[in-house]
């Protein structure tokens, strides 16, 4: 293809684009990297870091390959590429290959299985150019898995790799190895080419770490592990945010780059070769950043789109990485801050949706808080539901399925609908709030977290702020949320009010709350009592609005919806300054509390609004 026809087909949006790519370009390239790849060595054995789920490798084994919360029938290993997918998603998972690990967690009986399914899939994909196969993101998560669990899959290459170590001619390999090995050097040289067309963030991390753990395993020569590293280098320069972040926001995001990063290293170890020194450093920053992020029962919280995670996974990955002993209280570059006082834990989203392709993936979250008490989470949000269908999904990335305070029913984050950007395919772009701000301040009983931000100005001329404080003890969990309209924003919210007939503008703070939270609205719908699983019991009031309790559904992965409650506290803006209080004390333990629920009320009573602190409200962003 001459170069003025590939550069035509990058420039042109929509369907034109991708026909081009999906029938000229990337059939090309494929077949291309297939010519070009050499059988090559195993240099080095590399196990895989992160420990696979014994009971899918049996379920697996049995018939039944479980991905993304979705289960489908296979009659024998090669019918994973002939089923009938649940989902798209189960699909591009099957592609990743992800179920390997599970597969060695079964021991002895997986191997053959692996063995099987991935010669299947090189003998179906590896020369015909196939879009969810051939995804970037999905072929350099595939690679990092053939290369981990190569012994698996490949069982004589362990006799290879312990002699290629000594520099031995390796002959007589099975037909399978050869052409598993021809695979993973076709996917090198494929991914080497795709590293310039990938998104920076978690995607440019994986394709480039993909490539740099097939160089350490094929190659192994310090020339062109050093040329890969530079690659490494300006991947995590361009991906990771000053603060260590990724550059999607979301917190499952970090803890899949530093898997990704204790991967590598674990690579340069086996190779004995030297690790680089801003390897080191990027380990460090995002192990961080993921302890940051971690809650009580040792998962992350749910922010765009991200999942909750098993808590044996950040466990994992923790382990391996340096620690300090000090845990960040805030990420200003990621827009997140964090305040925790005796076991209770709350994280707060206080930044703006993120831009670029990560957009597409952004919610409507600003100012929404997670908060976890012990191992039991309490307050959350409702999840991504990435297996769900679009209408679920769509819903789900609205502010109020998340953990804060909406105007009218209008989200912080508004689709990009304009017409130029809707010919290019991309009105699933959340963009907004236009400007935010947040402050944290530490006090002798606890800790205040204020955020603001201006969604509301243009439509309605308000702005929000949100101010929350927790005790040093942590049973004491309060917030006020103000709408304020001021200089130009007044004249914006009074004409909206007249629109209105001054019956005021609607608005509500939602508090989602984890399934296994038991809710009740006590004291004749002043107060609501939550009883967590272990026992402690919390008690929730109000002033300024009306308390209730309303359906919520809660997804901390993949699918399915499991049914919850959300506490609501809905009210009308008629002047230019309104406020809801809000408070949560926790009680006590459930066999220490008394049975009269006034008296439940009354313990929980004390000065529930007080404030004692001098940190001011944020002033309003900046008006546009």
């Amino acid at each position: 293809m001459s170069n003025s026809l590939r550069r035509a087909a990058e420039l042109t949006g929509g369907a034109l684009a991708r026909g081009l790519r999906e029938r000229v370009v990337e059939p090309y390239a494929i077949r291309a990297a297939a010519n070009r790849a050499a059988r090559g060595l195993l240099r080095v054995r590399l196990d895989d870091t992160e420990s696979g789920d014994s009971e899918f490798g049996d379920r697996l084994l049995a018939g039944a390959l479980r991905l993304v919360g979705q289960d489908a029938i296979i009659s024998n290993p090669a019918s994973i590429w002939a089923v009938k997918p649940p989902s798209p998603q189960w699909l591009e998972a099957a592609h990743r290959f992800v179920w390997l690990a599970d597969l060695a967690a079964v021991g002895e009986g997986g191997g053959a299985m692996a063995s099987e399914a991935t010669l299947a899939w090189i003998h179906r994909y590896a020369r015909a150019y196939d879009p969810v196969a051939w995804n970037k993101d999905v072929a350099a998560e595939r690679l990092l898995h053939w290369i981990s669990q190569a012994i698996l899959i490949a069982p004589d290459l362990a006799r290879v790799g312990r002699r290629a170590a000594g520099g031995d001619e390796i002959e007589g390999l099975s037909p399978g190895s050869g052409i598993f090995l021809s695979a993973i050097s076709q996917h090198e040289e494929w991914l080497t080419l795709q590293i310039a067309r990938s998104d920076p963030g978690l995607e440019r991390l994986r394709v480039v770490s993909a490539v740099t753990m097939a160089a350490l395993a094929l190659h192994g020569s310090p020339k062109k592990v050093e040329a890969v590293g530079g690659l490494l280098e300006n991947a995590l320069a361009v991906s990771l945010r000053p603060d260590g972040g990724v550059l999607g926001r979301r917190p499952d995001e970090v803890h899949a780059a530093l898997s990704l990063l204790l991967r590598l290293q674990t690579a340069y170890e086996a190779t004995n070769l030297p690790e680089p020194t801003f390897l080191e450093e990027a380990i460090a920053k995002l192990a961080a950043v993921l302890r940051f992020f971690r809650m009580g029962d040792g998962g992350v919280p749910m922010f765009h789109s991200g999942r909750a995670i098993d808590d044996g996974r950040v466990d994992l990955a923790l382990a391996n990485a340096p620690f300090d002993g000090k845990i960040l209280k805030a990420l200003p570059d990621s827009g997140y801050g964090r305040i925790n006082g005796g076991r209770v834990i709350v994280i707060m989203d206080s930044g703006r949706a993120a831009k670029g392709s990560h957009a597409e993936t952004a919610h409507a979250s600003c100012l929404a808080f997670e908060m976890s008490s012990g191992r039991r989470r309490v307050v959350v949000n409702c999840g991504a539901g990435v297996a769900l269908e679009s209408d679920w999904r769509s819903v789900l990335r609205g502010s109020e399925a998340h953990s804060t305070l909406i105007v009218d029913g209008v989200s912080s984050a508004q689709p990009r609908l304009s017409g130029r950007w809707r010919a290019f395919g991309d009105d699933k772009a959340f963009v907004g709030p236009p400007e935010t701000h947040a402050e944290r301040k530490e006090e002798r009983n606890g800790v205040w977290i204020v955020g603001a931000h201006d969604a509301y100005f243009d439509q309605y001329g308000l702005t929000l702020t949100r101010r929350m404080f927790l005790s040093v003890d942590g049973g004491d969990f309060r917030g006020e949320d103000s709408l304020s309209a001021a200089d130009e924003g007044a004249r914006i919210f009074e004409r909206r009010l007249a629109a209105n007939r001054r019956t005021g503008v609607p608005f509500a703070a939602r508090f989602h709350l984890h399934p296994d939270v038991e809710a009740e609205v006590v004291a004749e719908g002043e107060a609501i009592t939550l009883r967590l699983p272990h026992g402690e019991v919390w008690v929730m009031r109000q002033a300024g609005g009306k308390l209730a309790l309303e359906p919520s559904v809660y997804v901390p992965k993949d699918a399915p919806l499991r049914p919850g409650v959300q506490i609501v506290i809905s009210a009308f803006a008629k002047k230019r300054q309104e406020q809801l209080r809000w408070a949560f004390r926790r009680v006590g333990e459930a066999s220490q509390l008394p049975l009269d629920v006034e008296a439940l009320i009354a313990a929980a009573e004390k000065d529930p609004f007080a404030d004692g602190s001098d940190l001011k409200l944020l002033p309003a962003p900046r008006k546009r």
